[in-house]
């Protein structure tokens, strides 16, 4: 029985004499395929005959002299393959050729970069194209419209030289597809009560909902002064 444990049995454990892991006698050649410190030669024939399976890749990429690999530059449009010695060679030869594809990588960078931020600066006039649209909006459907007349004081000095002597609002909606109209001011009065009163009125413009409204207007309209300079 001691000698089927210790030396028949094909379920007996055994240490792997790479990587020290205990392992069951008939698993051994499986594991011998996969074991991260299994010795094998370097595929490409250079003088490393013995290398720990996991190490096989830094190898290739950073010692084997016999390893075909691609130029630095091959990401900017260099085509050379080699092995080391050749890469070398390669680098010291071909110094012009490389200077010209970084020029060309950085020139297409500039330009992309260009490009990107006429997209931002195009998507910043875009939104606030929409903000400045999306504002009118909110203003010309309000309910009640508040225009601020900024310089008031030159203004009604102007309307008393009678150099303009009336001031138009923007236009604005009195609700959701409804009625479009402006304000006009006369600063000094108008007509009979010129230099006596501010006059007030409020002007029909052509709308888009024209067909659909009921003519002629006759809502109730209602004037509020908020803050009156004194002039």
């Amino acid at each position: 029985l001691e000698q089927h444990l210790t030396s028949d049995c094909p379920r007996r454990p055994v240490v792997c004499q790479f990587c020290q892991e205990k392992i069951e006698m008939h698993n051994q050649p499986a594991h011998v395929e996969v074991c991260k410190r299994f010795l094998i030669p370097c595929p490409n024939g250079c003088k490393r005959k013995e290398i720990p399976r996991e190490e096989l890749t830094a190898h290739l990429e950073c010692d084997c002299p016999l390893q075909v690999i691609s130029c630095p530059f091959s990401e900017q449009g260099c085509q050379f393959r080699g092995k080391k010695r050749q890469i070398r060679a390669h680098l010291d030869n071909e110094l012009m050729l490389h200077i010209l594809l970084l020029r060309d990588a950085v020139q297409a960078f500039h330009n992309l970069l260009d490009l990107q931020m006429q997209a931002v600066r195009d998507s910043q006039a875009a939104v606030k194209k929409m903000q400045l649209k999306l504002q009118r909006c909110e203003t010309f459907f309000e309910p009640s419209f508040v225009w601020k007349i900024d310089g008031y004081r030159e203004k009604f000095e102007e309307a008393q030289q009678g150099r303009k002597t009336t001031l138009f609002s923007n236009p604005f909606y009195s609700h959701r597809h409804g009625y479009r109209v402006c304000l006009s001011i006369c600063p000094n009065g108008e007509q009979r009560h010129r230099g006596k009163y501010l006059a007030v009125f409020i002007c029909i413009c052509r709308g888009e909902y024209d067909a659909l409204l009921s003519w002629p207007f006759s809502h109730p309209v209602r004037a509020l002064p908020l803050h009156m300079p004194s002039v």
